[in-house]
């Protein structure tokens, strides 16, 4: 009975997850035990029954974090918390529904309690809680070079109107900001996914003095804008999880200070060279991109990550490497030669084709086609 269950709460996990709705109704119908809970006298076996569920399918949704390490001087060591954590996988193993398993890290799981080897209890590793500007991303990638791989995310980056250097929530620097925090942190190898936070957000409030309540920080633009991460990353199906991180490959790509999150471009690419993601903060001047197939021909879309839709690079449909393998960009969808607002590029490699059909090849970018100047 248990088995079955586990797969019925995994399926409604995969199905209703992003609903957030469950139904233990239809959860029981059919259930081997439904009966023998109704004929059972004891009054302990149906709550505990529904405990089981309740928890099962909580399970699925959440990451757990056993530790909150906002800063390494105002609790034990790091190394006092993995001797712990360790001793726990030790007398009692991992969570028994497979839950992820990670930390708020001061700056970096991995540098706060080093990799599975050393942090047994790690499933997958984060970053935030320390700096949150662009110049954090790159410890996503300190992760991703990691071997063994597991995944890795921005646990806590820029806040929407919280923290240092924030721009008033709600705004539309403050969307931008979050923007960064999104797509360079995934396109520096936080494949596992991405957190929204912000003021009013994060901890709840509902009361009268607060500043900024729930019910209006859930509103701003930023939090809204997210979903269309996932329209960019996953554009192309699941060949995203073949991306590595090399913001090397694009020139120039910090243009602007190391505390802030405008200036920096951001590029992930496969190994076969058929499929790059770029991103581009505001203010980023007209780029290069290396690491192409030496004289082959990409299919080229903007991305806007404000409404989540595509429009041509500059015009053209497609973008030839030079025989180096180097892609020099149009200039971005503003017209400008460098950005006004923020970008996302792809970059799909099409295959040689001969005589009149290669005048037919089309770019491989579903999604919303609009206006250069939306």
């Amino acid at each position: 009975m248990i088995d079955l269950l586990t797969v019925r709460v995994s399926i409604l996990n995969e199905e209703l997850f992003h609903r957030r709705r469950i139904f233990l109704c239809r959860l029981l119908e059919g259930c081997p035990c439904k009966s023998s809970i109704r004929q059972n006298t004891s009054v302990h076996r149906f709550p505990r029954y529904i405990q089981y569920v309740w928890s099962r399918y909580q399970a699925n949704n959440c990451l757990f974090s056993p530790i909150h390490l906002d800063s390494t001087g105002m609790t034990i060591s790091p190394e006092d918390w993995n001797e712990a954590a360790n001793k726990v996988i030790e007398s009692y193993g991992p969570p028994a529904f497979g839950t992820l398993v990670s930390c708020n890290s001061s700056g970096s799981s991995l540098r706060n309690f080093g990799h599975v080897d050393k942090a047994k209890w790690i499933t997958f590793h984060q970053i935030g809680n320390g700096r949150r500007e662009h110049i954090s991303y790159g410890l996503l990638t300190e992760i991703f070079n990691t071997k063994p791989p597991i995944p890795a995310l921005n646990g806590e980056p820029y806040y929407d109107g919280w923290g240092r250097n924030a721009a008033p929530g709600g705004s539309e620097q403050s969307a931008l900001f979050a923007r960064s925090a999104m797509y360079g942190s995934v396109l520096s190898g936080g494949l596992g996914g991405h957190i929204h936070g912000a003021a009013g957000l994060w901890p709840g409030n509902v009361e009268p003095a607060a500043e900024h309540k729930i019910w209006e920080a859930i509103k701003w633009p930023a939090g809204a804008q997210m979903q269309h991460l996932r329209t960019f990353v996953m554009s192309e199906g699941r060949q995203y999880q073949d991306l590595v991180p090399h913001r090397d490959l694009v020139s120039p790509n910090e243009s602007g200070g190391e505390m802030g999150w405008v200036g920096w471009s951001y590029c992930a690419r496969t190994e076969a060279k058929d499929f790059f993601l770029l991103y581009f903060e505001k203010d980023c001047p007209r780029a290069i991109v290396s690491g192409a197939v030496p004289s082959a021909t990409y299919a080229a879309r903007w991305f806007n990550p404000r409404s989540g839709g595509w429009t041509s690079a500059g015009g053209f449909d497609m973008l030839v490497a030079d025989e180096s393998g180097r892609i020099a960009l149009t200039e971005f969808p503003d017209g400008e030669g460098t950005s006004a607002i923020d970008w996302g590029l792809k970059l799909k490699r099409l295959e040689p084709l001969s005589g009149d059909a290669e005048e037919s090849l089309l770019p491989l970018s579903p999604g919303v086609q609009e206006k250069p100047n939306q």
